[in-house]
């Protein structure tokens, strides 16, 4: 029977080894711990720079990542494009195990090739431009190697950045452009309609990104309003030059008379279109849209919205209305002069949003509205939060030249302020009004350029990029132009 006894005591033994000795690993968020007794002897449970105000300010606060998995220690927000990191100090926390702690940096710009030990008395300062590798010794013998980063931005990191090499044509242009206005419908489907002298062409494709386009073979059986052309969810809307209001639920392959005449486009909502009409009687603008709801009533616009020359209509991502909200900003009011508002439709009503006052935008028309993000760094951790932001460029001022300042908003349009410097648009960037804009998610992928935040392998994900299409210069010359901006943080790859 012994036998038998002291078999049953091995099991148990194995079973409880099984069950608490082999990688127990507990999820403590960004850092990853396991408790065998195989590593903890040489764990390092703490890793932080010391303080230095003539690099940094809290640069003891920078929080640091300890990947216990894949030995690497790494701060996932960078610190300042330009901070130096050659001569730093860390304050570091393992095992009472540990016998001796040894940095070995090879390949820095002032250390290329250094061993030296660390205790807690030490201060020997390291280069962190090169690789640096942390190599504990426990009593027992046991060695494990940390792999020690401190990532440094390489450019501006919440610059908004139009790059020239980006930069590409309208889609089929062959002369000189009168006119063109680009659409979207739903998520899905771009349109361009372009007048060249007398002709007119529609093309489409499925991405901004695309570069061959389609073209329709049919050409436009009625002369068009290009500046009104228009998309909902399901159609393409136009005015003809006599104001009638055209649909085309086949990508403008053909079209259908709508039955009423409108002075202008606003804008497309959910399946609806938006416009106003002239009251022939009172010569008031009043609000109509089409397909007309049972419930829909028409009324009069406020005397200081816009009738033309506003920002396309804009759908708001936000959770601070139960409806879906769309914005537009600026335009021609019906007295002739320009406006400096933002206006708000609910779905039913349409409301200022704006509150003026040293909150306001100058005044203008054709200018871009545009719902994107901008980042603030908390200068102690250098940790970045996003802001939906909404940004304002372009368009025609009061004195009629073209505005190439930058306005931002972080409370849904309430507030406007001038962008600071990151935010404005580079000098290669020509001023434009009349344009129009699109933000388009995309997939990007890492790249040995783009500034390492992980060390997981995430080779691609999701970015949003600003699309700004044609415009025109002060003469009304149309640009030939699709310019493909973006905030520089938000090509970085995702911390996980």
């Amino acid at each position: 029977m012994r036998p038998t006894r002291y078999l049953i005591i091995v099991l148990l033994g194995v079973l409880l080894v099984g069950m608490f000795g082999v990688s127990c690993k507990k999820d403590t968020g960004e850092t990853t711990y396991y408790s065998t007794a195989s590593t903890t002897s040489t764990l390092v449970s703490s890793f932080r720079l010391a303080a230095n105000s003539k690099i940094l300010s809290n640069l003891d606060s920078v929080h640091f990542t300890i990947d216990q998995e894949r030995g690497t220690i790494y701060n996932a927000d960078s610190l300042p494009k330009g901070t130096d990191v050659t001569k730093l100090t860390a304050n570091i926390v393992f095992a009472s195990t540990v016998t001796r702690a040894q940095f070995h940096v090879t390949d820095g710009q002032r250390m290329q090739d250094s061993t030296f030990n660390y205790t807690s008395s030490t201060r020997d300062s390291i280069d962190f431009t090169g690789k640096v590798m942390l190599t504990l010794t426990a009593g027992s013998g046991q060695t494990r190697s940390y792999n020690i980063k401190v990532n440094v931005h390489q450019q501006e990191p919440d610059t908004l950045y139009f790059a020239q090499r980006a930069r590409r044509d309208l889609p089929a242009v062959t002369g000189t452009v009168t006119a063109q206005r680009m659409v979207r419908i739903g998520e899905d489907d771009y349109f361009s309609l372009l007048q060249q002298g007398d002709s007119y062409t529609i093309h489409y494709a499925t991405s901004l990104e695309q570069g061959t386009w389609g073209e329709l073979t049919t050409s436009l059986p009625f002369k068009p309003i290009v500046e009104s052309f228009t998309a909902t969810d399901d159609a393409l809307y136009i005015l003809d030059q006599s104001h009638e209001l055209m649909k085309s639920e086949n990508g403008g392959a053909s079209w259908t008379d709508c039955g009423v005449a409108w002075y202008s486009i606003l804008g497309g909502y959910g399946n609806r279109v938006l416009g106003l009409i002239v009251d022939g009687k009172n010569y008031d603008f009043v609000h109509d849209e089409y397909p007309r709801r049972s419930e829909f009533e028409s009324y009069v616009a406020d005397a200081d919205f816009p009738v033309i020359a506003s920002s396309q209509l804009m759908m708001a991502t936000n959770t601070w209305s139960e409806s879906q909200q769309a914005m537009l900003m600026g335009g021609v009011k019906g007295d002739g002069t320009l406006s400096n508002d933002v206006w708000g439709y609910d779905g039913e009503t349409w409301g200022k949003i704006s509150l003026g006052g040293s909150w306001s935008l100058p005044k203008l028309a054709g200018a871009v509205l545009i719902p994107y993000y901008t980042y603030d760094v908390n200068v102690k951790t250098q940790a970045a939060e996003k802001y939906v932001t909404w940004i304002v460029m372009g368009g025609t001022l009061s004195d009629g030249t073209i505005n190439k300042t930058t306005y931002t908003s972080r409370d849904q349009c309430l507030r406007w302020v001038k962008a600071g410097s990151s935010m404005q648009q580079p000098s290669y960037m020509p001023a434009f009004t009349g344009a129009q804009a699109f933000i388009e998610t995309v997939t990007v992928s890492g790249s040995s350029k783009a500034p390492m935040r992980i060390v997981k392998p995430v080779t691609s994900w999701e970015c949003p990029f600003i699309y700004i299409v044609g415009g025109t210069d002060n003469a009304g010359a149309v640009y030939n132009n699709i310019w493909k901006g973006v905030i520089n943080r938000l090509m970085y790859r995702p911390i996980y």
